[in-house]
């Protein structure tokens, strides 16, 4: 994600990362902690605006068990057909081993 965000700045492209481990929007949290209702609230309406904004979506995530990651897929339950209406969208998926 840090990779693309800096190649788009080299030809003028605005790049934004939106990281759902920094920005939960549910309160199963692995960090340790356990956001609370309005920090989830508030990243959901983050989320959804900046979607809305978005000329194009680039989604990234881990692979598990040969598909994206849970956390993605609660997020994209959010986002309705309109916030990826006529909008290129990519997704990038990233297996160790």
């Amino acid at each position: 994600a840090r990779y693309l965000t800096e190649h788009f700045k080299t030809h003028d492209i605005e790049a934004e990362i939106f990281d759902l481990a920094e920005k939960p929007l549910n309160q199963l949290d692995f960090s340790g902690t356990t956001p609370s209702i309005d920090e989830i609230k508030q990243n959901m309406k983050d989320l959804k605006e900046k979607a809305m904004a978005a000329d194009f979506l680039i989604l990234g995530t881990p692979n598990y068990h040969g598909s994206y990651s849970g956390i993605l897929k609660n997020a994209l339950d959010h986002l309705n057909m309109d916030y990826f209406k006529m909008k290129p969208v990519g997704l990038i998926g990233n297996s160790g081993g």
